[in-house]
């Protein structure tokens, strides 16, 4: 799980298709990954903001995410383990031309409170008393 008061960040995916995360060394060979997160459709999770940049770290070689629709490899768009700590929400949104556009929204200052995993938990448990659940600023793409 991690450390309770470690910064979150939400995946969403906003479509009708399977979206993974496949974490890959610069160096490695084409279809080796070392950790995958499945997003099945309109699924959101919650995963550690700093896991993929720890683990660049402890590997001491530079590392890439790369996306997945549908089993395809989207060749053009990769993220990065600080994309992960830049922002609060990533999502995943289909366009007309079935492309897969990546888009994320920085956190506001009262957003800061809730990445941390423990007061996060207890501020979604008490939802009814502070209203919607849209947090976060204006969203831009990411890739």
């Amino acid at each position: 799980m991690g450390n309770l008061f470690g910064r979150v960040v939400w995946l969403k995916n906003e479509t009708d298709r399977v979206i993974e995360l496949k974490e890959s060394r610069r160096s490695a060979p084409h279809g080796l990954y070392s950790y995958t997160i499945r997003l099945d459709r309109f699924q959101q999770k919650k995963i550690g903001a700093t896991m993929f940049h720890r683990r660049t770290k402890l590997a001491a070689r530079p590392t890439v995410i790369r996306i997945f629709v549908d089993g395809v490899d989207l060749f053009d768009k990769v993220l990065t383990p600080q994309n992960f700590i830049d922002y609060f929400r990533i999502s995943f949104r289909a366009v007309e031309d079935e492309k897969v556009i990546v888009r994320g929204v920085r956190a506001t200052r009262s957003d800061q409170f809730r990445r941390t995993r423990l007061v996060g938990s207890l501020i979604s448990g008490l939802r009814f008393l502070i209203g919607n659940d849209e947090h976060g600023g204006q969203g831009e793409d990411i890739v």
